[in-house]
């Protein structure tokens, strides 16, 4: 049976040693019960979405059970398997910040399924459980309570499944603009200056006029720059839930799949300005139209430029921390996990390869966490090359022969290495402090002579941590492509050969030339 939302009423909605310091109002609580219901009821893109997930539905491994005993908390870490899977549970996304805060672990996980005090719980948790029960549910699932924080194995297991939690919730709690678990949910400092202005005014005929004002951009700065939204994890978390309550510095937002709302403002003042779209699930197929595959390929390239901007407090966690949106974008392209190569795929390689970083980012590399061809190795910003290419002529000088990552047994989590086999024309710069002029055949009578006047080349890693390397660079042609009445552009791989074996090369960076002549 598939599981399907449902709200309970409450009389007692924040009870008595069940409040905190800052109350959520009743007038906010019903505009996100009525959002809440509403999207369950109407909005059929998101039910849809809601539905396709829940037909493969399995409960987290572990639930905070939330219940009350005359007006007393009562908490436990219980198994998922206890619940029944019609049930429906909410997540909670936060920054976790430096400060202390309960975690389960290997030693109190036996004595947190009897009972976990809810006076041990820092602000945040105490906020997220008292409106997980207003809003009428008894599950709640909070990363730092239900995963084993210091089991590796359970950790490795539970980040696998992170992905498929948050999609399978019926609504996510996200503390959007707390900086740790203490910042709490509803400390709306500015709600003031974040509502809008309204004047009346009467004219001359003794007829009623009025004006509304508010603040534009609003879910870019209550939102996009939020402390919450420059978490990595978050990134996932926020594109596979089916719906999100922020709580940002001035009032709570709603989003969902059709949806954006803000608490303070008109029905139509929030735009669809925000950064990151919703990756809805469909049944999986083994080959999908062109056109979908790009605009997959396209979302897939603006959520990892997203995510790229975002911090990780353990660098190791790059692939992991996206894995459940791979998972999510494997099935939309019909493809299997072994096409899923450190981050890109193997149905668009040459594409994605051609991905640049921004110098401003000072960028560094991680060899040991993924190969220097993929952008998850690298710290910092990145950008692809636009990934809609319905518009333009192009020609590919470059093939892939064959791709191969080693892992742990997930495809989709943290690499020990990977290498990708390619054929294409290849020539060393000559003159790597002028780079001025180059040319190379690629195949017999034919030939591509460009110069580099108008040529971008950028490097992966800022400046200051590259050192000199009297390695020569060469350059692999990858693409050409032009628009109608406008000069070709050729788009390459800067690289340099490791020393380890013959025709094995690094990535360093790429080369952008603007005119092409033949």
């Amino acid at each position: 049976m598939a599981a399907t939302c449902s709200t309970r009423e409450k009389n007692n909605i924040l009870a008595r040693r069940a409040t905190s310091t800052a109350k959520l109002s009743q007038e906010s609580l019903s505009q996100i019960k009525s959002w809440l219901a509403f999207c369950c009821k109407d909005h059929s893109t998101c039910r849809d979405s809601w539905t396709l997930v829940s037909e493969q539905r399995r409960m987290p491994t572990r639930l905070l059970e939330i219940t009350q005993l005359s007006g007393q908390w009562r908490l436990r870490i219980i198994d998922g398997l206890e619940v029944q899977l019609e049930s429906t549970y909410l997540t909670l996304s936060h920054c976790w910040g430096s400060s202390d805060f309960v975690r389960l672990t290997s030693e109190n996980h036996r004595s947190y399924k009897d009972d976990l005090p809810y006076e041990s719980l820092p602000q945040t948790f105490q906020d997220a459980v008292g409106l997980t029960f207003a809003l009428g549910f008894n599950y709640l699932w909070i990363d730092s309570l239900c995963i084993v924080q210091d089991s590796h194995g359970d950790w490795a297991h539970e980040s696998s499944m992170m992905g498929s939690v948050y999609a399978q919730g019926c609504l996510n709690i996200a503390a959007t603009y707390s900086q740790n678990c203490d910042g709490g949910l509803f400390n709306q400092s500015k709600m003031l200056s974040a509502s809008p202005c309204i004047i009346q005014m009467i004219d001359d005929d003794g007829a009623s006029a009025g004006a509304t004002f508010y603040q534009d951009s609003v879910w870019h700065r209550e939102v996009e720059t939020a402390p919450l939204g420059k978490r990595g994890w978050v990134v996932q978390e926020r594109v596979l839930a089916p719906r999100i309550i922020h709580f940002s510095q001035s009032q709570s937002l709603w989003e969902c799949c059709q949806k954006r709302a803000a608490e303070l403002l008109p029905a139509d003042a929030v735009g669809e300005d925000g950064e990151l779209k919703k990756v809805t699930p469909y049944a999986e197929t083994s080959e999908a139209e062109d056109p979908d595959r790009m605009w997959v390929h396209s979302n897939w390239a603006s959520l990892v430029e997203k995510y790229s901007s975002c911090s990780l407090t353990v660098q190791s966690d790059k692939l992991v921390a996206i894995s459940g949106l791979a998972r999510r974008t494997c099935g939309q392209l019909g493809l299997t996990p072994k096409d899923y190569v450190a981050g890109l795929w193997t149905s668009n390689l040459i594409y994605g390869l051609l991905y640049s970083v921004l110098g401003a980012s000072k960028p560094v590399r991680f060899p040991d966490r993924a190969p220097s061809w993929s952008w998850a190795s690298i710290n910092g910003d990145v950008i692809f090359f636009p990934q809609d290419r319905a518009n333009l002529s192009q020609w590919t000088y470059t093939s892939v022969l064959d791709t191969q990552t080693y892992h742990n047994g997930d495809p989709f989590g943290q690499l020990q290495g990977g290498c990708i086999r390619l054929r294409g024309p290849l020539a060393e710069l000559p003159n790597q402090s002028s780079l001025s002029e180059m040319s190379h055949k690629s195949a017999p009578k034919e030939a591509i002579t460009f110069t580099a006047t108008t040529s971008g080349i950028f490097f992966d890693e800022s400046p200051s941590q590259r050192q000199y390397d009297p390695t020569p660079l060469y350059f692999l042609l990858l693409v050409v492509d032009s628009k109608i009445d406008e000069p070709a552009v050729v788009h390459g791989l800067l690289l340099r050969s490791t020393g380890r074996k013959r025709g094995q090369f690094e990535r360093i960076g790429v080369w952008i030339h603007g005119e092409v002549g033949s």
